[in-house]
């Protein structure tokens, strides 16, 4: 019975940290808090209350996971932030990265005391899957969350553009709302958006995110996850890709898309099957899209066209970010955490160098697990590299979001206890 409430108890607090600007359920349960700092504060507040109850006020050492070099750099990108606020002055904006980084403190701590507690030393991949457990449901829940509200609208059980939301959860949906966007979750199921991209008449639907490319953000990792687990089933290897796919179309993002082909040019290289994997690849790729769905596939072509060649304004926009963190003009500078709000300023030179470092870190040790000749550690090393190549868009923002400790953390104790491991291919249970 007390496994149960605790299965529960953990399954609320990753949730509800992953899901702080990304999801719609933090705001659900503290209301329509203007605040971000103020949600950040009572989350992590509540989540050390949490984790001392939970853990009978025990917290494991979590020394090994800072050592983490990716997570080092992290951590040093916000001390900068910090620094660059005393000097400026700006003790409002110190405050407010106070509050962060004692989240994604407690957030880190949580995880690491969840994965030990849980840790099998005979089957350590069991027991980090059982630690991705969460986050894994999760992503399913909104995925099946689009698949049901479609059939539910296609049978005409519900009616789609109904539920106006626009006045609920102003923390997540106001930047968008304020631009002319309808929000709409007809029976409390998926949100739902104008026009679809392409061109479904029921729109977008985006789980309980709030922009096609977040849906894709939260659920593609976790595609790669099931994936590793299901590799030697291919019934169910298939029917996940098949699932995804619908709902990556439904939900469609050029980021999403974007990252996904880089990924199966990553695939192909791990496979070592270079010129026959491409063509196989390339010859599937134009068979789909003059035989099977030639509208659709035309679509998918000309809006991506588009949006990388004329509507070039969210590519322009994360790209200048990014420009603006990674080409200094001063030293200390204004850090990297207000580059998402002010275009205009700029991070200073030793956050620039942590963030190039924390990049190239990322894509190391990820490349280090793509490439390590086991079949499962490709799949795993694909949701960590969907998740680098992804947060590329949000520039900043990812150092707010406990999104991004949740799969550093999971990085971390993934190099640690199973690349080392003896023990490779072991057997699965999610």
């Amino acid at each position: 019975m007390f496994k149960k409430i605790f299965s529960i108890i953990d399954f609320l607090v990753i949730v509800i940290q992953l899901s702080i600007n990304i999801s719609i359920v933090p705001y659900i349960i503290l209301g329509s808090f203007q605040s971000n700092n103020f949600i950040y504060l009572i989350i992590g507040l509540g989540t050390l209350a949490i984790l001392l109850i939970r853990f009978k006020g025990k917290i494991y050492p979590f020394m090994a996971l800072l050592r983490f070099p990716p997570m080092t750099f992290f951590f040093l990108l916000l001390f900068f932030q910090l620094i660059s606020f005393v000097v400026e002055l700006d003790f409002y904006h110190f405050g407010a990265v106070i509050v962060i980084t004692f989240n994604q403190v407690v957030f880190l701590m949580y995880i690491n005391n969840l994965f030990l507690a849980k840790r099998n030393s005979i089957d350590v991949i069991a027991s980090f899957t059982n630690l991705n457990l969460y986050y894994v449901n999760f992503a399913l829940f909104n995925v099946f969350a689009v698949l049901i509200s479609i059939l539910l609208q296609l049978f005409k059980i519900i009616k789609p553009f109904t539920n106006n939301i626009n006045d609920l959860f102003p923390s997540l949906l106001s930047s968008n709302t304020m631009s002319g966007q309808h929000y709409y979750m007809p029976g409390w199921i998926s949100l739902q958006t104008g026009e679809s991209r392409l061109g479904f008449v029921f729109g977008n639907l985006t789980g309980w995110t709030h922009e096609p490319h977040v849906l894709g953000y939260l659920i593609f990792p976790s595609l790669f996850f099931l994936l590793a687990k299901y590799t030697n089933r291919l019934n169910l290897f298939i029917i996940i890709i098949v699932l995804f796919t619908i709902v990556g179309l439904i939900s469609f993002s050029v980021t999403s898309f974007s990252c996904l082909l880089i990924i199966m040019f990553f695939k192909l290289l791990s496979d070592k099957k270079y010129i026959t994997g491409s063509i196989v690849f390339l010859l599937i790729f134009i068979y789909s899209i003059i035989i099977l769905n030639r509208d659709l596939g035309e679509t998918i072509l000309s809006y991506t066209s588009d949006k990388y060649t004329y509507n070039t304004s969210s590519a322009e926009y994360s790209g200048n970010k990014i420009m603006n963190i990674v080409i200094p003009n001063s030293i200390f500078g204004n850090g990297i955490l207000l580059i998402s709000e002010k275009p205009d300023k700029n991070a200073g030179s030793f956050a620039a160098i942590f963030y190039l470092a924390f990049y190239s870190s990322l894509l190391f040790k990820t490349m280090q697990i793509i490439f390590s000749n086991n079949k499962r550690n490709v799949y795993y090393g694909f949701a960590f590299l969907y998740f680098i190549l992804h947060s590329l868009k949000l520039s900043s923002s990812i150092f707010v979001m406990p999104y991004t400790i949740y799969f550093l953390g999971l990085m971390a104790i993934y190099n640690k206890y199973y690349l080392k491991a003896k023990t490779i291919d072991t057997v699965l249970s999610i």
